[in-house]
């Protein structure tokens, strides 16, 4: 009888020790974040009506480095650290590409936009491609944005392009924070591809009027 209390008393004590110790099992602190819309307001109410072009976005790439699950955060010009327990809830380069646009339907007041991949035959009037170098915090206190981008007409041929970068500092020393201002970087970004695309509309138009009688 005593070795049979003996046994079951180690067995206690063996178990409430594991549940304490590092070999137990550990609390999940995994944090997920999402990229927003800085127009999600506007969009809850209903997209203004299709104009008569059709826009596209993508594809969209990311630096080999960002294309993962992990938020990242430069220490330095050659040096990143990878967080341990932010996260993005999905891959990157499609709540990015979601987000950019949904920037660009209300920017542009259309609801004839198109996510990339499409057929040759489906090809939007205007299209965007996307590679982002650089989407990351900075550990200086900024976000940042580098990206390169490419607008293609209906036939495919390339017609503007252009590398910029946008920063925007954090409304509070949070990763919640932090990533928002992400978000905001993708809205100026937004604002200068709608910009960029008028202005092709624009040409465009110009281009289509009628010569007036001399």
């Amino acid at each position: 009888m005593r070795r049979r209390t003996f046994f079951y008393v180690a067995s206690v004590t063996a178990v409430a020790v594991l549940g304490c110790s590092p070999l137990g099992p550990q609390k999940d602190l995994t944090e997920f974040y999402v990229l927003t819309s800085a127009a999600e307001e506007e969009l809850q109410h209903g997209v203004r009506p299709a104009r008569e072009l059709s826009f596209g976005v993508g594809p969209v790439e990311f630096a080999e480095y960002l294309d993962r699950p992990q938020l990242v955060t430069r220490i330095s010009e050659n040096q990143v650290q990878f967080s341990d327990v932010g996260r993005w809830a999905g891959p990157l380069r499609h709540g990015f590409s979601r987000v950019l646009s949904e920037n660009l339907a209300v920017l542009l007041e259309t609801s004839n936009l198109f996510a990339y991949p499409w057929f040759d035959s489906q090809r939007p009037e205007l299209s965007v491609e996307v590679h982002v170098v650089r989407f990351e915090w900075n550990a200086a206190g900024y976000a940042e944005l580098l990206v390169a981008w490419t607008l293609l007409d209906h036939a495919g041929e390339e017609r503007k392009w252009g590398l910029h970068r946008f920063t925007q500092t954090a409304d509070a020393a949070t990763t919640d924070a932090q990533t928002a201002a992400l978000s905001q970087t993708l809205w100026q970004f937004s604002e200068l591809i709608a910009g960029e695309m008028r202005e092709m509309i624009r040409a465009r138009l110009m281009q289509e009027e009628p010569v007036g009688e001399q």
